[in-house]
């Protein structure tokens, strides 16, 4: 099963990509998270996510899939993730959950355990592509960058649909043999 990250102040109900996902992914579930409260963090553990072979987070959810995801060895995909949302959010409340992400993603540069995959779109209005691409994390997972800007293009189904088999459909969940960088 894959679990789903929404993005701030959205809900699964509410996220057209979720929906888009869904379709993709039969499998697909979404969970709802207050992140406007920086212990979103603490509300999900690894014992609640065992059932799950990918997390996917889109947006803010990409900071907590990234998160989630390096921290539990659970292959995940972001698209467009806030890596430091002090920065770019001005949220000071999650400065220290930043500073466990930066060091998690750095061990992970270092030495790739975990199948990932980044999608940073080239025209991105919401998120510093810089401060992303400065955690070099693009250098050790399947990266795409895709002439989008912050939300994905649902309407241009075959668009996404090429970035998805691309990317998702090639993370291996089953045994998660590849580890990115080494492809």
């Amino acid at each position: 099963m894959k679990l789903y990250f929404h993005g701030f102040g959205s809900s699964v109900e509410g996220s057209a990509t979720f929906h888009f996902l869904k379709e993709y992914f039969t499998d697909l579930e979404g969970i709802n998270l207050d992140y406007e409260n920086s212990n979103a963090f603490e509300k999900i553990d690894n014992d609640a996510l065992a059932k799950y072979d990918l997390l996917i987070g889109n947006s803010f959810g990409g900071l907590m899939a990234t998160y989630l995801g390096l921290k539990y060895a659970i292959p995940f995909c972001v698209i467009n993730p806030f890596i430091a949302p002090s920065k770019t959010l001005g949220l000071s409340s999650y400065l220290p959950w930043e500073g466990e992400i930066q060091r998690l993603i750095r061990e992970e540069v270092r030495n790739p355990r975990v199948p990932k995959a980044l999608i940073s779109s080239q025209f991105d209005e919401l998120v510093d592509r810089t401060i992303v691409l400065a955690t070099k994390l693009q250098t050790v997972s399947l990266f795409q960058e895709p002439e989008w800007g912050h939300r994905v293009p649902i309407d241009d189904r075959a668009a996404v649909e090429k970035i998805l088999n691309e990317t998702i459909k090639r993370i291996p969940t089953d045994g998660r043999e590849l580890i990115a960088g080494k492809q």
